[in-house]
Parts: C-alpha cells; sequence; structure tokens
C-alpha cells in the first residue's frame, strides 16, 4: 500500500511539472510541434503529452527494454498518428550493449549502478528494485539522421537514466539539425556516470544551444532542462 501511494504522489506532482514544461513548449512551438524524437520512450508516456497537446508531423521513438517497448507498442496502436517506434537503445556508437532493468521500469540503464549509494539502497526499499540484465542494439543519432534522411528535428526528448551525454554526442555534426533538446540530469550516486551536468551544458553551449528552462523534480535528486538552438 505504501508503494502505490508513493507511485500516486510521484504521478500527482510530475503532471504539474508536465504543465510548466508545457508551457515552454507552447511558448516555443505554438501549436504544431513538428518532427521529434523520443529517446526512452518507455511506455508511453511522453508521446501521450504529445499527442494530447500538440500537431506533429512523425515522432520517432526508442525504448530498448523489450516489456516497455511491448507495452509501448500496444498503445501506439491505438493512436492513429505517424508514430514509429524502434526496440533500440541510443548512445554515442552503434554496438551492443547490456540495459541494467529494475522493478522499477523508468529506471532501467546504461550505466553501471553503484549498489552502495543510499539513494539506491532507498528506492530499492520503496520500489523493490531487482536489477536483471538485457542484451540490446545501441545506434547512434547521427545514423539514424543519415539512413532516414531526415533535415531536422524540431524537439529531441532524452530519458536514458545518466546516458543523455552519450544520446546528444550520439548525434555529431547533426546537432545543429536539433531546435529543441529536453534531458533530465541526476545529481544522485546511483548511476556511475562518466560525465557532470557542466560536461553536459558545456558540449551543448559549444554547439550553440542556450538553456531556456530548468526545473527540480518532486522527491528526486534529478533536474528537467531544456535547450534552445540559437540557430532558430
Amino acid at each position: 500500500m505504501t508503494r502505490y501511494l508513493i507511485k500516486i504522489c510521484l504521478y500527482f506532482f510530475d503532471q504539474l511539472s508536465q504543465k510548466k514544461i508545457l508551457i515552454v513548449l507552447k511558448r516555443i512551438f505554438k501549436k504544431n510541434i513538428g518532427y521529434v524524437i523520443d529517446v526512452g520512450a518507455h511506455q508511453g508516456e511522453t508521446i501521450n503529452f504529445l499527442v494530447k497537446n500538440f500537431k506533429f508531423n512523425t515522432i520517432y521513438a526508442f525504448e530498448p527494454n523489450f516489456e516497455s517497448y511491448q507495452i509501448l507498442k500496444k498503445r501506439v496502436n491505438d493512436i492513429p498518428k505517424n508514430i514509429i517506434i524502434l526496440n533500440k537503445g541510443v548512445g554515442l556508437k552503434n554496438e551492443k550493449k547490456v540495459l541494467f532493468n529494475s522493478g522499477d521500469s523508468s529506471s532501467s540503464t546504461y550505466c553501471d549502478i553503484n549498489y552502495n549509494s543510499n539513494y539506491y539502497k532507498r528506492k530499492k526499499f520503496l520500489f523493490d528494485l531487482v536489477i536483471t540484465k538485457e542484451k540490446t542494439q545501441l545506434l547512434n543519432l547521427a545514423t539514424f539522421f543519415k539512413k532516414k534522411n531526415i533535415k531536422k528535428i524540431n524537439y529531441l526528448k532524452t530519458d536514458t537514466e545518466g546516458y543523455e551525454l552519450d544520446v546528444i554526442m550520439g548525434l555529431y555534426k547533426y546537432i545543429k539539425n536539433i531546435r529543441i533538446i529536453h534531458f533530465e540530469h541526476h545529481y544522485d550516486d546511483m548511476y556511475k556516470k562518466k560525465y557532470t551536468f557542466a560536461d553536459i551544458n558545456n558540449y551543448l553551449t559549444k554547439n550553440n544551444f542556450y538553456m531556456v528552462f530548468k526545473l527540480k523534480m518532486f522527491f528526486r535528486k534529478s533536474f528537467e532542462y531544456i535547450y534552445e538552438n540559437k540557430r532558430y
């Protein structure tokens, strides 16, 4: 019962956060968000948010966890929209890589897990985390852009639990074709990330992006950030 109540509370506060994010995206895109890439699509939370609030051309959704991918596929089949889902992860290069899954599927990650972390121990107690390993295929977005002949993506969202910098750097020269990058950054020590927020901020700044939004996530040591490309 306690775990159920916690999930209900988190859902409620996440809805409040989404309202703030919606205000920012509406200011930028008005009614049509155009072409979208959703990395770490999970079970369709971002897709549902976009379908409800915007017109769009195409959404490319990536979800490496097979169980979540199956759920996502069923949900997308009920939406008469142009949504393409792929059972793949996204990273710096094209390779096979182990995904660490847990009882809380939204916490699946390509990062090594710090089992001694107090944050991990607390999540394990609250959500009964049981870590399993799944072999998955990673690709980088530069390869995807070239294969699909993509000229522009209006909105790139990446929620990969500590793997965000690899996703963004995997764009290589195509980063200039992105207007908005929306990502989550963890400040806890549960994931053994190989970068800091300064690293991702410096990389984006060097590529002509600037921060337009920052939000502290309720009851988490995480923030959501939205960066816009100065070229637009």
